[in-house]
């Protein structure tokens, strides 16, 4: 059985409770497979990347399709918005978006969807350009931890959000997107767009950001801000202070 996620966000959690820890967050129009049920809570794994948790069942629609039936694309803006039975949701960058070959409203299960979409043809002379675009979209949006939504975003949400946007696919998580892509050995070699990942006292990856060059990163700390950095890492652009210890650049395109 497949689910198409009928609200704006939708957050996946680790265990079948709105008080449990959220692991993610699924964005309208993700379809998403049922592994089990519980209550009023469905466990499902998202399409897009895999990641499974627990979502509230009123926040996804069963559709009569498996797989999309339209063409689709994804929101690139901050207005773009989906009329859902007479209610407006703004759509995080990102959700999905069906592309209209008439002015015929798309049918999924009981809800009936119209889409109003700003620019959707954008184009980019280079990869990092569009990566820095998209990127900046999130500026000043507030962290949470699972999140991958203007709502709330996590720093490994905002990297495969926004390397989504721009045609790349990535894992879910900053570890996994460390064992993935070209190395790029020094940082005066890193180009726009490239990923920076970070690690603790450990050596675990604890943090992931999109580079602007090689002297400042785009990443979601607090909030999605931009901050210089050197061969060690983050500095703190107001503070001054190190926040994140540089363990290694990787190359997607």
């Amino acid at each position: 059985m497949v689910f198409f996620v009928i609200s704006a966000v939708a957050p996946l959690r680790a265990d079948p409770a709105h008080r449990s820890e959220m692991v993610s967050q699924l964005l309208f129009g993700e379809l998403a497979d049922v592994l089990g049920e519980a209550g009023e809570f469905v466990k499902v794994r998202n399409r897009f990347d895999g990641y499974e948790g627990w979502c509230q069942r009123k926040q996804l629609a069963q559709p009569d399709f498996d797989g999309y039936p339209y063409t689709i694309g994804f929101s690139q803006g901050l207005k773009d918005r989906v009329d859902v039975n007479g209610t407006t949701l703004m759509l995080s960058p990102g959700s999905i978006c069906f592309a209209a070959d008439s002015d015929k409203p798309f049918q999924v299960g009981p809800y009936t969807l119209k889409f109003f979409l700003g620019e959707t043809a954008l184009s980019f002379a280079e990869r990092g350009d569009a990566i820095e675009y998209y990127a900046r979209l999130f500026l000043g949006m507030p962290y949470l931890w699972g999140g991958r939504s203007r709502y709330g975003i996590d720093c490994s949400g905002l990297t495969q959000t926004v390397y989504k946007l721009a045609g790349i696919n990535l894992p879910r998580d900053s570890g996994p997107q460390s064992r993935e892509g070209e190395v790029v050995n020094l940082l005066q070699e890193a180009e726009k767009g490239d990923l920076a990942f970070f690690d603790d006292d450990e050596g675990k990856i604890v943090h992931v950001g999109i580079l602007l060059g090689n002297d400042s990163i785009l990443h979601a700390s607090a909030y999605v801000r931009i901050d210089p950095i050197d061969n060690y890492g983050i500095i703190h652009r107001e503070e001054g202070d190190r926040t994140h210890k540089l363990r290694g650049i990787k190359r997607f395109f």
